[in-house]
């Protein structure tokens, strides 16, 4: 097993060569000087390497915590690899769905006439979207409309805030 000296004193070659450590975790270090951790694994018949990091950045304890959660999902046939993939696709899309998009199809649903919906949407402009109409939705909390409200009344504007957030 590899120790934090190890990988510290471990010096460039002018080969790329591998310090294992155990159960598929080796350090690899380049010709460069650069050190990577990677995780050795064999899925469907075929064996793959995932990287973890660089080191130092990625400590050695980092970088065996990190080799047995891409363990687990290699015990449960997942490519860690490909798992991360998805991973960024789905939280590029989730930043990609802000309070405001949120907002305008939520108005767009309502069976309002269209003095009322465009009325509501200068206010969410005025009030609501430059506070937090670029967050993604997942991020709002309670205590950013609660904010939102409490400032909206300071400045004496009690009926644009209940109509900012109805049923708060």
């Amino acid at each position: 097993m590899l120790t934090d000296t190890h990988c510290r004193n471990a010096k460039p070659k002018p080969k790329l060569y591998r310090l294992t450590d155990h159960r598929g975790l080796c350090l690899e270090v380049k010709p460069s000087g650069v050190k990577a951790w990677r995780y050795r694994f064999t899925l469907e018949g075929k064996a793959s390497m995932f990287a973890l990091g660089e080191y130092p950045a990625v400590s050695l304890a980092e970088a065996r915590d990190r080799c047995e959660a891409a363990r687990q999902l290699v015990k449960q046939g997942i490519n860690p690899a490909q798992q991360r993939q998805i991973d960024r696709i789905k939280q590029a899309s989730d930043a990609e769905i802000t309070f405001e998009k949120v907002a305008r199809e939520w108005l767009q649903t309502k069976d309002w006439e269209d003095i009322t919906k465009n009325r509501r949407l200068d206010m969410l402009e005025r009030v609501v979207f430059g506070e937090i109409g670029q967050m993604p939705i997942r991020a709002v909390t309670p205590a950013h409309v609660l904010g939102i409200l409490q400032h909206t009344v300071k400045r004496g504007a009690p009926t644009v805030a209940a109509e900012a957030f109805p049923s708060v």
